[in-house]
């Protein structure tokens, strides 16, 4: 199947998407920092970094987005196998509805990309993008998005 294409001229959701902004927007979990280090930066000067010491430490945002509406969430990742970019919907409760998208990179040296597709259950009122992990190690994210269809 072809990678999902955001609708022309819609809008990144996500605030601060490549963290020049440092942790502004974002839950940072006790092992994410924002990094400035060039060579793990994939565009502008800085990057979200994940030092992982367990599975599924999350750092995350919630987002405004609309029941119903299918969005495709994308960004970059440059450590290794374990990284994964999460949505998921809730209702007023903070319960959550519906399936969680778990999108996994590839292992590699270099910055690596992954893109899907997600489209929010009807009763969600919040949803959740997430930097996460399911290994331990070091990653770094960069150029997160997370776009109307």
């Amino acid at each position: 199947m072809p990678t999902p294409t955001p609708a022309p001229n819609s809008p990144n959701l996500l605030l601060n998407p490549g963290f020049e902004n440092g942790g502004a927007n974002w839950n940072l979990s006790w092992r994410g920092s924002i990094n400035t280090a060039a060579a793990h930066v994939r565009s502008g000067t800085r990057s979200l970094k994940l030092a992982a010491s367990a599975s599924w430490q999350v750092c995350w945002q919630q987002v405004t987005v609309t029941s119903g509406q299918t969005y495709t969430l994308s960004g970059y990742e440059n450590g290794g196998s374990g990284a994964v970019i999460t949505i998921a919907s809730y209702d007023a409760n903070w319960n959550q509805i519906g399936a969680s998208t778990d999108l996994y990179f590839s292992a590699g040296s270099t910055w690596n990309s992954v893109s899907g597709r997600f489209t929010v259950p009807a009763g969600a009122v919040h949803t959740t993008v997430s930097a996460t992990n399911s290994k331990t190690g070091t990653f770094y994210y960069d150029d997160l998005s997370l776009k109307a269809v």
